[in-house]
């Protein structure tokens, strides 16, 4: 036979609802703005200026490496199994 549980006399306060918020530092986004423009001067270049499969490989590089919308933060509130960003959280 089990014992039930405990109660505790003083109900317990819900956890306080906050906005989950996202810091990234000037100097991340300064660089990340930089080697962006990097990339798709060199692309564009090579793109423009290349010769045989040099303009299809740059115009790959490009989808690949420029971002097509900004970047969701990883957070438990998506749902049970995976976060915002589609990382699976461990279960247990």
């Amino acid at each position: 036979m089990t014992t039930p549980e405990p109660q505790s006399s003083s109900p317990q306060s819900p956890e306080p609802v906050s906005k989950d918020r996202v810091y990234r530092s000037p100097a991340g986004l300064a660089g990340g703005v930089l080697l962006l423009a990097l990339a798709l001067w060199l692309g564009i270049d090579a793109v423009v200026a290349g010769e045989g499969r040099t303009p299809w490989v740059a115009l790959a590089a490009l989808l690949f490496l420029v971002p097509s919308s900004p970047p969701t933060p990883c957070g438990p509130r998506s749902s049970p199994t995976t976060t915002g960003c589609g990382c699976a959280i461990p279960s247990g």
